[in-house]
């Protein structure tokens, strides 16, 4: 699952606070990466 940090920020149900890990179970996406 990919999880754009801005945009969690914003979301009611935030899977950043459900106790997952960084690069085991979620990436940040970064601006420049974006139109990949």
């Amino acid at each position: 699952r990919f999880v754009d940090a801005a945009f969690a920020r914003q979301c009611t149900r935030n899977p950043l606070r459900r106790g997952q890990v960084e690069g085991r179970d979620y990436h940040l996406l970064h601006p420049e990466d974006a139109h990949q």
